[in-house]
């Protein structure tokens, strides 16, 4: 007489064992060079946009004071002149930018205007600027608009990343 061991064969299985989960951590050490790379990137990132923002306040305090400037103001054409100038000064060499005057000032401030920027109202609002520096009288106030907005073309156009142009000063006692 044979004994018999097991009537249901499925009683003799075994429950399942799950394995654990697998975990992110601890990370790969690539994944750690990754995440080193994209925070040094950020850093550098937000420090070039504080320079970059540094750099420009000049251009901006400018822009907000030749939009503050009225046409019934009598000196406002040497006002605005003022103001770019202080403005170039920043950007290029002060002794340079300080000797320019009438023609070479104007041949200045359009070689510093990008190419597309040249466009003939802002040339001729910046003649119109230069002429009424020497004029007794004010001008009228459809000249005050024009060289309003040649100022402003050539304070949002200008380029400022780049060394000044090569324009010769004269020296006018040597």
């Amino acid at each position: 007489m044979q004994m018999q061991t097991s009537s249901d064969p499925l009683a003799q299985l075994q429950d399942i064992h799950v394995p654990e989960s697998v975990s992110a951590w601890p990370l790969a050490w690539g994944w750690w060079v990754l995440i080193l790379l994209a925070l040094v990137g950020m850093a550098v990132t937000i420090y070039w946009l504080y320079k970059r923002h540094q750099f420009f306040q000049a251009k901006r305090q400018a822009i907000r004071e030749i939009q503050a400037l009225q046409a019934n103001q009598p000196d406002w054409a040497q006002q605005q002149n003022a103001i770019l100038k202080r403005t170039a000064s920043y950007y290029y060499d002060t002794q340079n930018v300080a000797a320019l005057y009438g023609q070479r000032w104007q041949q200045f401030l359009l070689e510093c205007l990008a190419q597309n920027a040249k466009k003939s109202k802002t040339v001729s609002g910046l003649n119109q600027l230069q002429q009424a520096l020497y004029q007794p009288q004010p001008l009228n106030a459809d000249h005050f608009e024009s060289c309003q907005r040649a100022c402003l073309t050539w304070l949002k156009r200008a380029r400022f990343s780049k060394p000044a142009p090569d324009i010769k000063t004269e020296v006018p006692y040597a």
